[in-house]
């Protein structure tokens, strides 16, 4: 048996069955020449329909990993700006001692004081939530306890 034999007798991976059809459309036609002319093209063009599946699988998956990313920094991550934790602070002081602000609160010490740390975050951005929501000095302290 030749080479030429063997191409012969094998059945070109058509993308339907034959077997139960008499009839060739104009597809199925171009689909035998193609694979004649050249049985390699054809198992060429699936393994590249697979690999560009796979290709759309993976950036689906790196998209899911940048969103999460984003929602974790934004929901987790990202503290409130230090003026505004200052401002609230001082207003809370104003509140307890009846003074001004300006006697009881020093708000550049305290702005500087509250720039967020280069390690440990996750318990800064806790901290700075927990001053923000606070209702009184009690809770201001409490925060600072870790609570």
């Amino acid at each position: 048996m030749r080479a030429r034999d063997v191409n012969r007798d094998a059945k070109p991976p058509l993308e339907h069955d034959r077997s139960s059809r008499t009839d060739l459309d104009f597809e199925d036609i171009l689909d035998i020449i193609e694979y004649s002319a050249n049985p390699g093209a054809v198992a060429a063009k699936e393994r590249d329909d697979h690999v560009k599946t796979v290709l759309k699988i993976l950036g689906a998956l790196v998209g899911l990993v940048v969103v999460a990313a984003v929602v974790f920094w934004a929901g987790w991550l990202r503290a409130p700006a230090p003026e505004a934790v200052c401002e609230h602070m001082g207003e809370l002081a104003t509140k307890e001692t009846g003074a001004s602000a300006q006697k009881v609160w020093d708000q550049a010490a305290c702005v500087k004081r509250m720039q967020p740390p280069e390690f440990g975050r996750l318990k800064y951005v806790k901290q700075m939530k927990c001053i923000v929501g606070a209702e009184s000095m009690d809770g201001l302290k409490s925060c600072e306890r870790g609570g």
